[in-house]
């Protein structure tokens, strides 16, 4: 399997991914937002696109799904919550249910809401490489998902001290944007700063590092403040701290 990402350089710092199995050839492309640019990059490498997977309903993770079905006939998937949300969703799946791409490659979707109610990520692990998880807008590198365009602060808090507990430390996060500059700002600034993440600031001033950028869940623990609290034991302090910070990066 390989994963390919592209930036795309918008206002909102979007990824966008595709997934390829090598034995089948089938694609799977996650959060579509520019169908154009992603069907000719699929065409130049002789991709064939089978499958869409969207995390969840927001606009700038689901703006080329028709497009892109109608150029592909590909299947489109997303979580059962939001089926009527997710523009020309043909399959649905609850929580712990498999996307099929081919024999070789299935992924569970897990169940993460907080970003939005109804957010969910897909979880890989073929047991040959690292796993990887499709977070979309759960976690970012160094951060997490804001919550105010319909998800709620206290459950993303609950959602990710769980996470922590089902996938493995070395699975790769592959979030829905590139905010990792400004996190790690943040970061320093509300006295989370380490010697890694005063490390990866620096090189954020190098061209195109951030946006190629990929961490590990345990690398993550080691500078994302939101993550390091929900490490921590559940307790009503730590849920206050997770809500301070979640509140205070909204206006950063």
């Amino acid at each position: 399997m390989s994963v390919e990402r592209v930036y795309l350089n918008n206002s909102l710092r979007n990824f966008n991914y595709f997934f390829i199995s090598r034995s089948s050839g089938a694609v799977l492309v996650i959060d579509p937002f520019d169908a154009e640019l992603i069907f000719e990059t699929c065409k130049n490498n002789s991709w064939k696109i089978t499958a869409i997977f969207n995390t969840h309903e927001h606009h700038d993770h689901t703006k080329g799904n028709l497009e892109l079905k109608k150029m592909t006939n590909a299947t489109v998937y997303g979580p059962a919550a939001l089926a009527n949300k997710i523009p020309g969703c043909d399959v649905s799946l609850r929580a712990d249910e498999e996307l099929i791409l081919d024999s070789q490659n299935k992924f569970k979707m897990l169940s993460l809401p907080g970003h939005t109610l109804g957010h969910a990520a897909l979880f890989h692990d073929s047991g040959d490489s690292n796993p990887c998880l499709f977070c979309g807008d759960t976690i970012f590198n160094a951060g997490c998902g804001n919550c105010y365009r319909g998800g709620d602060a206290k459950t993303l808090y609950s959602t990710l001290c769980d996470l922590l507990l089902k996938i493995p430390d070395d699975t790769i996060l592959f979030p829905g944007h590139d905010y990792l500059e400004n996190n790690l700002q943040f970061a320093a600034h509300e006295g989370y700063a380490s010697d890694s993440s005063a490390m990866l600031l620096s090189k954020c001033e190098e061209i195109g590092f951030s946006t190629d950028y990929l961490a590990t869940l345990s690398q993550e623990l080691e500078y994302n403040p939101f993550l390091k609290i929900c490490k921590q034991p559940t307790t009503d302090e730590n849920l206050a701290e997770f809500l301070r910070l979640r509140a205070k990066r909204d206006s950063w």
